[in-house]
């Protein structure tokens, strides 16, 4: 005996159905095969770009905000000295993804080396070399913080700004309320 099925003398009817009842059972899902959306790919900045923008926030308009709301100087010296902590923060954060970075480079460019793939080994060079440099901006930027130099000082210059102007609109206020009785 053969493992042959008989052959069936089915109507094209009767065909037709059999294979819609395949179908519906082993439906694949279209997004299995088929991207619709564009894929969801984020350009991912190196953590310097994101201390850059940390010196580049308005501080005046947070200046401004924190006297309308809290006019006090004593509020505006420790909100000075919490920037600059967290600024600092920040820094040794991402000096540490950096150096993080930097040991997982050396070790690829270990392997690619001993492996003979020269180019894989240059870009790994590459790599490193703009890792090294940023790391040492990094370093530079936390020793001006620390010591609050010229690229920190005008940060605190512009929160002592916005918090000057929210005094003044504060002291105009009262000064009309007065004015007005």
């Amino acid at each position: 005996m053969w493992p042959f099925k008989k052959k069936q003398n089915l109507s094209s009817a009767e065909v037709e159905t059999s294979f819609q009842a395949e179908d519906e059972t082993a439906q694949i899902p279209r997004e299995k095969f088929i991207m619709e959306d564009a894929p969801n790919v984020v350009a991912q900045e190196l953590p310097i770009y994101e201390i850059y923008k940390r010196f580049q926030e308005d501080w005046e308009s947070k200046g401004y905000k924190d006297a309308v709301n809290f006019p006090e100087t004593t509020y505006r010296d420790h909100q000075k000295r919490v920037i600059i902590d967290q600024l600092r923060l920040a820094i040794k954060e991402v000096l540490l993804r950096y150096e993080d970075k930097l040991v997982d480079i050396d070790m690829h460019l270990a392997q690619a080396q001993k492996g003979g793939l020269m180019e894989t080994a240059e870009r790994y060079q590459q790599e490193k070399k703009k890792l090294i440099a940023h790391h040492d901006e990094l370093s530079a930027l936390n020793k001006d913080a620390e010591e609050i130099g010229e690229k920190t000082q005008p940060i605190l210059l512009s929160y002592e700004m916005g918090f000057t102007r929210g005094m003044v609109y504060l002291s105009n206020e009262k000064v009309s309320a007065i004015m007005a009785k």
